[in-house]
């Protein structure tokens, strides 16, 4: 009955929100949302509506917070109905009081044909939440191509949706798989094109944490509105012990910034944090959702990353940078300008430990802050030079002169 209550409650504050966001994708690829760019961080699924964090706050409040600014809405594993609808609803309205946003999942409705009882559903599912304040996008098919779906079978439907809400846009996440010229033509039917790309599994012992950031720049590669988005997993089937034992095995927090970085380096305008509702990855005594895995490995990333961090206005505003160069093919690098802020990111993928230099700095720069390490670094001559080791990621920020 508790339940219910809420999701009037809810609903009832949808019905008396203000007009919808004005959602759009700008030329550099970020996804800008009433006037305002966006880096998006993402969960699929945030904590259930209502849930509290085990220290007693509530549990949608504190993933918030923490800088998570989309939240995957719609149905997850089972098709739509009028009582999903209305969590929908439920959930556009508990993201529009906090501030933040949804996506939502249009799943079996993104391969509807002309005239099936999924069409009418669509047309209904859309035009109830069109106006939805919290509503920045709608997300398509999953991983089409390697789920057999044709871009022939989903255009008509995709179609349908922009006759119905033409200011929003779409997103598709990829499996890591198929060629370029698999892949491209999804592009057609997908604003943002994302890509689901997960290195870390139980048999992979030394996985090749890279592989997110060369999926990144396949998908860039035949995406013309140059959106793309990751998604890193949390926890996902991979995850399990084939042999069937209770063993997992997680990203640590080390190789989830490292995933998400470089996912950054490579284009990604947005990521994904799947899979923490997962039943198999929940420790004992948890039910819904990971909370030990958020605190531990999701929170200091999103915090880092998300609106409350010194970096996110520079991730918001890509191709603000200065030109910066590296020595060494396996450490690339991105420079990003925010007010008097430099930032200059780094990542290394290749093996061993090496010294990396960085060229095509402001000549006046001097000292620099090492973002999250509690260290400086000098400058000379506009280049500096650094230690990596495979899978290191230095994030630093310089104070450029004053205009």
């Amino acid at each position: 009955m508790l339940g219910r209550i809420l999701l009037t409650g809810l609903v009832a504050l949808a019905a008396a929100a203000p007009a919808q966001a004005a959602t759009a994708i700008d030329g550099r690829g970020t996804l800008v949302v009433d006037g305002t760019p966006m880096f998006a961080l993402a969960l699929l699924k945030p904590p259930p509506l209502g849930s509290a964090t085990p220290w007693g706050t509530d549990g949608l409040g504190e993933v918030t917070g923490a800088g998570i600014n989309l939240l995957g809405a719609g149905p997850l594993g089972v098709p739509w109905t009028e009582d999903e609808l209305t969590q929908a609803q439920a959930w556009d309205a508990a993201a529009a009081t906090l501030g933040v946003h949804t996506w939502v999942h249009l799943r079996e409705l993104a391969r509807a044909t002309a005239g099936s009882p999924e069409e009418a559903m669509l047309d209904h599912v859309v035009t109830t939440l069109r106006g939805d304040p919290a509503l920045a996008l709608w997300k398509g098919v999953d991983e089409p191509w390697w789920s057999g779906y044709s871009p022939e079978l989903l255009q008509p439907p995709f179609d349908r949706l922009k006759a119905l809400d033409p200011a929003r846009p779409q997103l598709i996440l990829e499996a890591a798989r198929g060629t370029p010229a698999d892949l491209a033509p999804y592009a057609a039917m997908a604003e943002v094109h994302g890509v689901d790309s997960y290195p870390v599994r139980f048999r992979s012992p030394r996985p090749n944490l890279h592989w997110v950031g060369t999926w990144v720049r396949r998908l860039r590669a035949v995406t013309p509105s140059r959106a793309v988005w990751a998604t890193l997993a949390a926890c996902f089937s991979g995850s399990k012990d084939p042999a069937g034992s209770a063993a997992i095995v997680r990203p640590t927090a080390p190789q989830l910034r490292f995933m998400a970085y470089d996912a950054i380096l490579n284009g990604a305008r947005g990521l994904v944090l799947f899979g923490n509702h997962n039943t198999w990855c929940l420790a004992p005594g948890e039910t819904g959702w990971s909370w030990s895995y958020w605190t531990s490995t999701l929170r200091p990333l999103v915090r880092e990353l998300g609106p409350a961090g010194r970096l996110y206005p520079a991730l918001a505003a890509p191709g603000s940078g200065v030109g910066v160069r590296t020595s060494d093919g396996r450490t690339p690098v991105v420079s990003r300008v925010s007010g008097r802020n430099l930032w200059v990111i780094a990542a290394r993928h290749g093996g061993g430990t090496r010294r990396v230099t960085f060229r095509g700095l402001p000549k006046g720069l001097r000292g620099g802050w090492v973002y999250r390490e509690g260290r400086t670094v000098r400058a000379r001559g506009g280049a500096l030079t650094d230690t990596f080791r495979q899978w290191d990621v230095h994030v630093y920020r310089f104070l450029l002169p004053a205009r």
